[in-house]
């Protein structure tokens, strides 16, 4: 349950082994280039923070319910982040209010070869510019995000290569200048 689509919110009993990174308040195994394995272990380092309550909120309901993680169902037009509709069923509560107030409903993320993306028509044409697309059963989809040599480190070098953004860190076979959605939009 260690992928990219799924956050864990408290300490996983059996961390995936081929993970590097190590947690800097119990030190349990976490994916490379992440101080802390889960919500939880963050949540207890932050002092404060405007999210640090809802934070705790949810690690007290995975406490309650025993539910580790939470899948990132939904892609925000106007952060450019995937989220959880079921523990942030009010996302756009958090964006000033004209922000949020020109951006349509969220999109729900889909999932092709492993990776999350989401259907070409429902963003908007700058959104989209130049960011690497794939077509799968007749539509179009644009990647949220790629993946690092770190969730990949099985392919061979003409397999994955760098982004043509210079400081993406995200290895694909990328034809567009962005090789996804948060590529571009970090540009």
């Amino acid at each position: 349950m260690y992928n990219e689509h799924w956050i864990p919110i408290i300490t996983q009993p059996h961390p995936d082994g081929r993970l590097k990174g190590d947690c800097n308040n119990c030190h349990v195994i976490c994916k490379s280039g992440t101080d802390f394995c889960c919500v939880e272990c963050r949540v207890n380092n932050l002092i404060g923070g405007n999210a640090r309550d809802m934070a705790i909120r949810l690690v007290d309901l995975a406490h309650h319910f025993n539910e580790a993680t939470v899948q990132l169902d939904r892609f925000c037009r106007v952060c450019f982040h995937a989220y959880s509709s079921r523990s942030c069923p009010n996302h756009m509560s958090h964006h000033l209010e004209g922000a949020a107030a020109g951006a349509p409903v969220p999109i729900r993320i889909q999932e092709i070869n492993g990776l999350p993306v989401v259907e070409g028509h429902d963003l908007l044409a700058e959104d989209i510019e130049e960011v690497q697309a794939s077509i799968d059963g007749g539509r179009i989809w644009y990647p949220i995000h790629a993946r690092t040599i770190d969730d990949i480190p099985f392919l061979i070098d003409l397999e994955a290569l760098p982004c043509n953004r210079a400081d993406c860190p995200e290895l694909v076979r990328v034809v567009g200048l962005f090789c996804s959605l948060r590529c571009r939009h970090q540009a």
